[in-house]
């Protein structure tokens, strides 16, 4: 069963079994249950998006593998890798369930932090930065989230704009560089 959701970005959003999917906006579902090949294929993942830690699903009669982004992942992968960490099929238990399942959904990634300096004033600026640098843990990991290499989380992307509230600002109209709607391979289950 899905629904359309209204969605102001460049994808359409759908929901699915209570799933949320992006899609782009030119995707029109054809069933009502999904393809996993065409789910793959407009979710766009590809083998090198897949974090080599990520745990994979193969089990090919889970009824949960099409909204299992462990399945769905795992079938990306299996076209290159030839080993890794995968959820054995013992996980799956009677009822159905299985405490390894991550549902597929995507969250608005952000980097670049131009915008968010050029709004701050001269004497809070190292300031600012060095607390933001504190947060990554790292000079160079700051610089890699300020480049693109690495994609700041929601989650990252409010603890960064904290910063900047804590020091006095209205971050309101505050906005990093770049936005990209991605696969969550690192959030909450």
């Amino acid at each position: 069963d899905f629904r359309l959701v209204p969605s102001a970005s460049f994808v359409s959003v759908v929901e699915m079994s209570g799933i949320i999917c992006s899609f782009p906006r030119l995707f029109v579902p054809l069933a009502l249950k999904p393809n996993l090949d065409l789910l793959m294929e407009n979710l766009n993942i590809r083998p090198e998006d897949v974090p080599a830690s990520f745990l994979l699903c193969f089990h090919p009669s889970c009824p949960r593998r099409t909204d299992c982004l462990r399945h769905v992942a795992g079938e990306a992968a299996d076209r290159v890798r030839d080993h890794g960490a995968s959820v054995f099929p013992s996980a799956l238990t009677a009822d159905g369930q299985c405490r390894f399942f991550r549902p597929v959904r995507t969250i608005r990634s952000a980097w670049g932090f131009r915008p968010l300096f050029d709004r701050v004033r001269h004497e809070d600026y190292a300031l600012l930065r060095m607390q933001v640098m504190l947060l990554f843990g790292s000079r160079s990991r700051f610089f890699r989230y300020n480049r693109g290499d690495y994609r700041l989380t929601p989650e990252q992307q409010e603890q960064v704009l904290d910063i900047f509230r804590r020091q006095g600002y209205d971050t309101a109209e505050f906005r990093f560089e770049y936005y990209e709607d991605v696969i969550d391979f690192v959030g909450e289950r």
